[in-house]
């Protein structure tokens, strides 16, 4: 479980100058993110919420989704099956190989986001 740690901004109204903004990932809602090795830092309005990621993305994307971020795996692995079976299915009804195609991307695509957030809502509690 990752514990995050809230620093008003009127304690601390910007981060160091060596912590760099980055996109890697997600926002939940905030302004911008920071990483500094495994420090994850995310700005808000009125604060910064920071944790450390057992595995620093910049070094090792698969274990940091693994160990940190194991929703994105569960939103893959959902997004990847459903594509798969809903495109392949459409495909066979309509001998169509792009409308299997986009059949499967956008299913895909939805049951990834869908997975994911389900994942995230579990590890949550």
């Amino acid at each position: 479980m990752v514990r995050d740690i809230v620093i008003p901004k009127d304690v601390r109204p910007s981060v160091p100058e060596w912590i760099h903004e980055t996109r890697l990932g997600h926002l939940d809602g905030a302004r911008r993110q920071y990483r500094h090795g495994n420090l994850h830092i995310r700005e808000y309005e009125d604060a910064f919420v920071a944790h450390t990621d057992r595995v620093d993305p910049r070094k090792d994307p698969l274990g940091h989704i693994i160990h940190d971020a194991p929703e994105v795996m569960a939103g893959i692995v959902c997004g990847a099956l459903a594509g798969l079976y809903v495109g392949s299915r459409v495909h066979r009804r309509t001998n169509s190989i792009p409308k299997g195609a986009a059949a499967g991307l956008a299913s895909g695509a939805l049951l990834f986001k869908l997975g994911m957030g389900a994942a995230k809502r579990l590890r949550e509690m």
